[in-house]
């Protein structure tokens, strides 16, 4: 089945996930993906997942929750000189090797495949695992990749 509007049909279901995103800011408040002209585009008041700075809900690796959002993403007084080492995500997202891992959510309300950059727990950090980062299996699965990073995936019902 393919959704259209204005003539043009887009393939089903659509490809990218569109989030209100005021001041760059980003979380869980998805928006439904149009179609137009066949082609997939986010409505107005969102953007790309892709075009998010910074996700609500992180804090980085600062225990104070001193985290801002800045111009470049989540930028953290006591981190450090830490440099991101950028891996891929999806077809969009560039996650951070050392403070997060890949989400790929599938299922649910929403239609289509979801990927997000989720920060590694605090508990994980030093020495990060797929057992420490799903340590009950289930929905949950995780797969660790050649460059060392983690690539977590949610099946909801």
């Amino acid at each position: 089945m393919a959704f259209h509007r204005r003539g043009a049909a887009c393939a089903s279901p659509a490809t990218l996930d569109c989030y209100h995103a005021p001041d760059g800011l980003s979380g869980d408040a998805l928006a439904p993906a149009v179609c137009t002209d066949g082609a997939w585009s986010c409505p107005a008041g969102t953007i790309r997942g892709s075009a998010c700075r910074c996700f609500i809900g992180f804090n980085g690796n600062d225990a104070s929750g001193a985290c801002t959002c800045g111009a470049s993403g989540w930028e953290c007084p006591d981190a450090g000189p830490v440099a991101a080492r950028p891996f891929s995500c999806g077809d969009a997202l560039r996650c951070d090797l050392n403070a997060e891992y890949c989400e790929e959510a599938s299922g649910g309300v929403m239609a289509g495949v979801r990927y997000a950059c989720r920060p590694i727990p605090s508990s994980c950090i030093v020495e990060p695992s797929c057992p420490c980062l799903v340590p009950e299996p289930g929905a949950r699965r995780c797969r660790p990749e050649s460059d060392r990073s983690f690539h977590v995936t949610i099946n909801a019902p």
